[in-house]
Order: structure tokens, then sequence, then C-alpha cells
């Protein structure tokens, strides 16, 4: 594969995947604008991306699965859009409550292209090669993040926050045309998939025994809960409470993501050299140190917008590490139910951070504290988990297991 080929490839991949910070991101700075427009309350518009997350969670059980049995390309094209069909009613929601159950439509669509991507990688790359792709997907991955909060700011200031959801409905519609032409299928079954519920959760159940996955699902799943842990407090800890405007805030957001983008592409770089392992434990050490120094210098009563940036910042260059890494190790004993793998990976993820972005709306107080409190536990946990990690290595429980099971 030329090297031109392979970052087109990654780039392919980033753009599906993309529509989950998209759909996140280019919203955040219009939050406090919804509670107003729709005359409700920060807690109420924050469990609407709590909604979008158990869409992404009820879509991981369902999308992989799936692909394992029909292939990845239709499950990536009618995921994309079915996304661009739900942002465009998110536009016209006339309440929360019909905002909420869009919402939940959104995350089931855009999860496809999240469960795709890791199951064509694994379907095509051996496990550090797969690590060095995802790590490049990551790369252009985090473009949307880091300018989807300045853009939507500029959107939902000019033409109000409906104009946020149409720009991903446009967006949607513009990748789906692309990925029409250009995705390849990779899945190549060598007999007729079972597909009983059964079955399927046979197949969970066989995952899960697996040690390895445990380990690195873990790691993954409690960094990524921190950052939602930001992303649901921050626009009204930045904005509400410390009282910046909405186009700064998108500014200071889209800056904290250069931290994710140089982590990725320094694992993209360096994952053949130094392994998966040690990428992966320094990732989660600055997952530790960012999260830890915020929520203490939240506990000292220290409220400034540097307290909360500066080691989000630094706990953002750790789940560029901890991400791309995590992935390619816990889908590598399982070559033929990869999708069902990268299902369960992300479901587990997926509700992990649903439980943290609920918590810090059940305990949002109008301060810092809620927030940075869940931040600064996530890291703490992952890096347990990591030693967790470590442990299993030890014991020599890395190889992969046998698929006895059949999708």
């Amino acid at each position: 594969m030329s090297r031109l080929y392979f970052f087109a490839f990654a780039l392919l991949l980033a753009s599906l995947t993309a529509v989950n910070p998209i759909a996140i991101d280019t919203m955040m700075p219009a939050m406090p604008m919804i509670a107003d427009a729709l005359a409700t309350d920060a807690a109420s518009v924050q469990y609407t991306l709590s909604a979008y997350l158990v869409g992404i969670g009820i879509g991981q059980l369902v999308h992989g699965p799936v692909s394992d049995r029909v292939g990845r390309r239709p499950i990536a094209l009618v995921g994309i859009v079915l996304f661009a069909l739900s942002s465009a009613g998110c536009a016209r929601a006339s309440s929360v409550e019909m905002l909420f159950a869009l919402r939940v439509l959104q995350g089931f669509s855009a999860c496809a292209g999240l469960v795709m991507a890791r199951a064509i990688v694994r379907d095509r790359f051996e496990r550090n090669v797969a690590a060095e792709v995802l790590a490049y997907v990551g790369v252009f991955h985090s473009l949307a993040p880091l300018t989807a909060p300045i853009f939507g700011a500029s959107l939902a200031v000019a033409y109000g926050w409906e104009a946020t959801f149409w720009a991903m409905a446009i967006y949607a519609a513009v990748v789906s045309v692309i990925a029409w032409f250009a995705l390849p299928e990779t899945h190549r079954q060598t007999e007729h998939a079972r597909f009983g519920v059964l079955a399927k959760a046979a197949n969970f159940a066989h995952i899960l025994r697996n040690p390895v996955f445990r380990g690195y699902l873990g790691c993954m799943a409690i960094a990524y809960a921190g950052m939602f842990s930001f992303l649901a407090g921050s626009p009204f800890v930045l904005i509400t409470f410390m009282g910046i405007d909405p186009e700064r805030y998108g500014v200071l957001t889209a800056l904290i993501m250069v931290g994710h983008i140089l982590a990725s592409f320094s694992a993209a770089r360096l994952v053949r050299r130094f392994g998966i392992d040690r990428l992966l434990g320094l990732g989660v050490l600055l997952t530790l140190a960012g999260g830890a120094t915020m929520a203490g210098l939240a506990w000292l009563g220290i409220a400034t917008v540097a307290a909360v940036m500066l080691p989000m910042f630094v706990y953002m260059l750790g789940f560029g590490n901890v991400s791309p890494t995590s992935a390619a190790a816990a889908l590598q004993p399982f070559p033929t139910i990869a999708g069902t793998a990268s299902s369960l990976f992300g479901f587990v993820q997926t509700m992990t951070a649903t439980v943290v972005v609920e918590l810090t709306g059940l305990f949002h107080d109008g301060t810092q504290l809620p927030m940075t409190t869940g931040v600064g536990v996530c890291g703490a946990l992952a890096a347990l988990l990591y030693l967790y990690v470590r442990a299993v290595r030890r014991r020599g429980e890395v190889a992969p297991t046998p698929e006895a099971c059949r999708t």
C-alpha cells in the first residue's frame, strides 16, 4: 500500500467517524441558547447529550453484528444518510423532548461510522499497523473537534442554534456521496452467518471473557468518559459561571483539541517503534496528571479559565495516545467477529461516558466542581486499569483466544 493511499484511506474513515465530534462540539457553544429558546434549564440540555450517547450505545450493539453478516459498507452508508436526516430533524425541534428523541436517533446513526472504521481497520491490518492507521484516523478526525466549536459558535451567534444542526446535515450529505464512490467492502465471510439473538449474546460473552479485551476496553472507556465530563459541563462552567462569550469558548475548546492531534500524530509515528503498551502507558499517565491537576485546583477554590483549560489540554494529550492503542489491541484477538467486538467495545465505552454525563448533570451546582471532579476521577481510574493490563501481560494472558463462536 502506497503512503498516499494509506493517508487517503485514513482520511476517508475519519470523515465517517467525524460525525460524532461534529454532532457534539458544533452544538456545545449553543447549549445555553437552546436552554433559553426551548424554555428549559441547563440540566435538561445536558441530558440531550446523554440522549445522544444512549443512541450511540444502542447502535453499537446493532451495527457491528449486522456488519459481520451483511458487510461494512452498507452499514456505513445507511448510517451517514440517517445521520443527515436526523440532524435536519433536530434543527426543526420545537421542544426539548423532541430534541431529546431526535438526538437518540442521531447518535444511533452516527455510531455506524465509528464501529465500521474500527472493524474495517481490523479487517485489513495487523496489530501495530492497525494502531498506526487508527492513530492517523485520529489525527484527521481531530480536525472536526478542533474547528467545530468555533464554527458552531459563529453559526449560533449569526443565525441561531438551529444553524448548528443544519451544518451537521450538510456535512453528512456530502460525506455520504464521497463514501458511496470511495468506501470499499473489507469483510470477507467464510461461511453463512448466524444472526439469532442467542448467537450474538454468545459472541458478546465470548469476547468479554478475554482478559486482554477487558483491560484495553477499560482504559479506553474511562478515559473517554473523562472527556465527556468536560464536554457536558464546560459550556455552563465557562460561559455561564466564568462569563466568557460563546466565540471565545469555541476557540478555547478548539485549542485543547490540538493536544489530541499532537498525541495522535506522535502515536502514529512511534507505535511501530515502541509498541502499543508503552504508548498506552504514556497516555494514561497524562490523563491522570491532567485530571488530578484540574480537580485539585477546583477543590482549592481556583476558579479560572486557565485552571480548567490547561489541565484539560494535558488530559487530551493522554487521550490521543489511549484511543488508537487501546482500540487496536482490544480487537486483535477477534479476526472473524471484528464487527461484533468493535460494537461491544464502543457500547461499553459509550455507556460509561453516558453515566458520567448523567452524574455531571445531576450534581451540577453552577460551579466547576462536578465537572472537574469527574475528569479527575476518570484519569485516576484509567491509570488503575492500565495496571490491570500490565498484570494480564505478566500472567502471559496476551495470546488471541480461539474463536469458537461464529457470527
